[in-house]
């Protein structure tokens, strides 16, 4: 009985360990790609950058993303 406990929780902190490396990295990248070249008091400016960058979507999927497994990982 305590050994199945033992792998069970070895097997949740490896998840975790794995998450919050992945969302780490999925951090860096989504950064990297995010639109942020204006300033970011113009929101005219920014919110005409960000309608024209084709990758909106999948930047904010992979902030979403990261949000939840660096989360998931820390727990």
């Amino acid at each position: 009985m305590t050994q199945n406990i033992y792998q069970f929780q070895r097997s949740l902190l490896r998840i975790g360990s794995i998450s919050l490396i992945l969302g780490s990295i999925i951090a860096i990248i989504s950064t990297i790609s995010h639109a942020s070249t204006e300033d970011p008091s113009n929101f005219v400016q920014v919110f005409t950058t960000y309608a024209s960058d084709d990758s909106w979507i999948a930047v904010h999927i992979g902030q979403f993303t990261r949000v939840i497994m660096v989360f998931a990982g820390g727990l």
